[in-house]
């Protein structure tokens, strides 16, 4: 049992729709590093605005620690916010300097 082939057919690879080598995604890399700093940096501010710690007058030992639930949420939201874009960062400087 041969299989026959049509001289006329060529198997040939599908043609790349864009090159691996983009140089361009290393500033975009750098756009979402600068981003993520900036996510970190408003994390760290809502987190602080968020918990309120109160001394009590007659203990001073004694320290009440209330949470604002939307601030912290804010604050881990951006934190994971963050954390996807520096992801995508190193994906971006690996697509930037892989050679074909």
């Amino acid at each position: 049992m041969t299989a026959e082939v049509d001289e006329g057919a060529h198997l040939t690879w599908p043609e790349p729709t864009a090159p691996l080598h983009q140089p361009r995604r290393g500033l975009v890399a750098a756009l979402e590093v600068a981003a993520a700093a900036a996510l970190v940096a408003l994390c760290l501010w809502l987190w602080d605005l968020g918990v309120v710690r109160t001394p009590v007058p007659d203990r001073p030992d004694l320290e009440l620690t209330r949470y604002a639930g939307h601030l912290v949420a804010l604050s881990i939201a951006s934190g994971a916010v963050a954390g996807v874009a520096l992801l995508d960062a190193i994906r971006n400087l690996v697509l930037a300097s892989r050679k074909r």
